[in-house]
C-alpha cells in the first residue's frame, strides 16, 4: 500500500500539466520520439550521442512500446517508476525474509526503502538507473534461494539497463565462492557455483561490450588530468567532481563520494549497526533468528567498496566512482535497517513483558505491540518530513512555462536548428522536438568525441551572441546552419551574462561577453533581434536566422 501511495504520487506529479518531463528523463528520453516520428532531429549530434550511451535494454523496451503500442516514450517513463517501485517492494520484502523469517522485518526493509528511493533520483526518474533497485533486489533473492538460472538472467537483465553494476553482482558471486575453513580462505568445493560465476562473467562481459562498441564512435573517454583542468569539472561546472575538501569528496560528494550526502530515512542508518549487534548476541535473543546467509550483504558491500576505489583508479573510465555504491548501499541499509529495527524493539518488547508479569499486569500481544510500533516509525517519517515542509515523494518534474513558444516551434519544419544561451533550451527537445545547436543539461563532458564538439558550439555561440562584429554573427549562423536564435529578453544585461551557469563555463568568451555589456557597447544581434522576430512572448524572442543574417548585411 505505500509503495503503491508514492507510485500514484509520482503519476499525479507526472500528468499535472501538458509540458512537463523529469529533469533527469530530458536527456534520455527525448530523442526516442524517433520511434513514433522518424524524421524528427536529422544530423543531430546531442541526439545521437544519447542514442549511442542509452543502455540497449531501455531503448528496446521504449522502442518496443512505441512500435507495437504507440505509446509515446515520455509516458512509458512517466508510468515506469510505480511499476518498477512495486517489484522493487515484492522483492525487497521477500529477500528479508529470507534473511530474518519476520514479516515485520520485512515490512520495515521494504518500507524505508520505498521511502529512501522516493526522495532520491533513480527510481522517480524512470531512467536506466531506476532499474537497478529491482534487478538488484532480484539477484539478491534469487542468490539467497540458490536458484542460479534466476541469478544468470538478473545479471542479463541489469547489464542491458545498468551494465555498470553487474560489475557489483559478479564481485558478489566471486566472493560467495570463498569458505572460511580453519580460518583461511578456500575456495568453494561446489562446482555449479564456479559454473555460475563463470556464466555469469561471460555474459556480462558480452553485454558490456555491445554497450561500448555503441558509445566508441563518441571516444576517447575523458582522463583524471584532462578533467582537473577543465572548468566543467570545477566548483562552478556542469558535472562538479573535484573539491579540496577531502570529506566531501571521498565521503558525501554526489559523484565522488562513497555514500553521497542526503541519503533518507533517517531510519536507514540503523542497517550500519547490524554487525555490531551481532557483537551481542546472548542479549538480543532475536539475532539468534538471523540466517547465516546474511553475510550475502557484506558481500555485496564490499563488492561495492572494491569497484567504488577501482573507478577512482581509472578515474572517469568506469564511469563516476559514486555510482557503484550509491545505490547498493541504499539497498543493503534498508533490508539491514528492517532488521535491526524488528531485534530492537523486540528486546524491547520482552523487557517490558517481563516487567508485565512481574507486576501482575496484562499485556497485548508482542507481535501485535512490535507490529504497531514498527509501523508508527515507517509513517513518522514521511508525516513528519511533509509537515515541515518538505516534499514526499520527490519527482523532480519540470514543468515547460512558454507553452506557446513550444506549440510554434513544433509547426516549423523537422530540420530547424535552435540557438540559444537560455535554460530553456534545454527543455525545447522534450516539448517542441526541434533540435538545438547546444544546452547545458546536455553537456556531459565524460566522451571526448561528443563533447569537444559541443563545447566548441558554445564558446562560439556565446562570443557570436555577444560580439559587437556582424560579420561574427553571420559566420556564425551560415557555420552552424542555425535557423532560429532564441533569446531572453534579458540576454543583453549584466545580471543574465554575470549569473547564467552555461556561459560561465566558457572561458575566456564568458569575460569578454561581460565587459562588452558592462562597457555600454551594443551587440551587432540587439538592433535586428525584434525586427527579425519570429515569435515574441513576454519571457523571449525567436529570432529568424535567415532574416538577421540578411538584416546583418549578409
Amino acid at each position: 500500500m505505500f509503495a503503491t501511495f508514492c507510485g500514484v504520487e509520482g503519476l499525479r506529479h507526472a500528468f499535472q500539466a501538458e509540458y512537463i518531463v523529469q529533469d533527469d528523463a530530458r536527456t534520455f528520453v527525448f530523442w526516442m520520439e524517433r520511434f513514433l516520428q522518424p524524421g524528427l532531429f536529422p544530423n543531430d549530434l546531442i541526439a545521437a550521442y544519447f542514442a549511442a550511451v542509452s543502455p540497449p535494454g531501455y531503448t528496446a523496451l521504449h522502442q518496443i512500446a512505441a512500435g507495437l503500442f504507440g505509446i509515446d516514450p515520455f509516458t512509458v517513463n512517466k508510468v515506469l517508476p510505480i511499476v518498477l517501485g512495486l517489484i522493487m517492494t515484492v522483492y525487497a520484502y521477500f529477500t528479508c525474509l529470507q534473511l530474518l523469517r519476520a514479516p515485520v522485518a520485512a515490512f520495515a526493509a521494504a518500507t524505508i526503502l520505498n521511502e529512501s528511493v522516493w526522495q532520491a533520483d533513480a527510481i522517480p526518474s524512470g531512467t536506466p538507473r531506476a532499474f537497478i533497485y529491482p534487478i538488484f533486489l532480484a539477484f539478491l533473492y534469487y542468490s539467497l534461494r540458490r536458484q542460479r538460472v534466476a541469478v544468470l538472467c538478473t545479471v542479463g537483465l541489469l547489464g542491458l539497463f545498468y551494465p555498470q553494476l553487474t560489475t557489483i553482482m559478479l564481485g558478489t558471486l566471486c566472493l560467495g565462492l570463498l569458505r572460511w575453513e580453519g580460518g583461511r580462505p578456500r575456495l568453494s568445493a561446489d562446482k555449479a557455483d564456479h559454473a555460475v560465476f563463470i556464466s555469469a562473467v561471460a555474459l556480462a562481459v558480452a553485454i558490456v561490450f555491445i554497450a561500448l562498441r555503441q558509445s566508441s564512435s563518441f571516444g576517447p573517454v575523458v582522463t583524471a588530468n584532462e578533467a582537473r583542468s577543465m572548468i566543467e569539472f570545477s566548483y562552478a561546472g556542469r558535472t562538479y567532481f573535484f573539491t579540496n575538501e577531502w570529506l566531501k569528496f571521498w565521503v558525501f560528494g554526489e559523484r565522488s563520494g562513497v555514500v553521497p550526502y542526503g541519503i533518507h530515512p533517517p531510519l536507514i542508518w540503523l542497517g550500519a549497526l547490524l554487525p555490531l549487534l551481532a557483537l551481542v548476541p546472548s542479549r538480543l535473543t532475536a539475532l539468534k533468528q538471523i540466517a547465516p546467509s546474511t553475510s550475502l550483504l557484506a558481500r555485496v558491500t564490499i563488492a561495492s567498496l572494491g569497484m567504488f576505489g577501482l573507478a577512482h583508479l581509472l578515474l572517469f573510465r568506469l564511469h563516476l566512482p559514486s555510482r557503484y555504491t550509491q545505490h547498493t548501499m541504499r539497498m543493503v541499509l534498508a533490508l539491514a535497517a528492517g532488521i535491526v529495527l524488528f531485534v530492537i524493539l523486540k528486546a524491547l518488547v520482552d523487557v517490558l513483558r517481563a516487567g508485565a508479569k512481574s507486576s501482575a499486569h496484562r499485556w497485548m500481544p508482542p507481535r501485535v505491540l512490535v507490529g504497531g510500533s514498527m509501523i508508527c516509525c515507517m509513517l513518522s517519517y514521511p508525516v513528519a518530513w511533509t509537515a515541515m515542509g518538505g516534499e514526499f515523494p520527490t519527482t523532480q518534474y519540470l514543468i515547460g512555462r512558454d507553452t506557446d513558444l513550444y506549440a510554434f516551434l513544433r509547426q516549423q519544419p523537422e530540420n530547424i536548428m535552435i540557438a540559444s544561451l537560455s535554460q530553456e533550451a534545454d527543455l525545447i527537445p522534450s516539448f517542441a522536438q526541434r533540435s538545438i545547436l547546444t544546452g547545458y543539461e546536455y553537456g556531459i563532458p565524460y566522451h571526448q568525441g561528443y563533447y569537444s564538439v559541443l563545447r566548441r558550439r558554445m564558446h562560439d555561440l556565446v562570443r557570436a551572441q555577444y560580439s559587437t562584429d556582424p560579420a561574427e554573427v553571420r559566420r556564425f549562423i551560415q557555420r552552424y546552419g542555425v535557423t532560429h536564435w532564441l533569446l531572453n529578453r534579458q540576454a543583453f544585461t549584466p545580471i543574465y551574462v554575470g549569473t547564467n551557469r552555461w556561459i560561465a563555463q566558457t572561458r575566456p568568451e564568458s569575460i569578454l561577453a561581460l565587459t562588452t555589456i558592462d562597457d555600454g557597447l551594443t551587440p551587432a544581434l540587439v538592433p535586428v533581434a525584434e525586427r527579425c522576430a519570429a515569435f515574441r512572448s513576454a519571457r523571449f524572442v525567436l529570432v529568424d536566422a535567415a532574416c538577421a543574417v540578411e538584416a546583418l548585411g549578409g
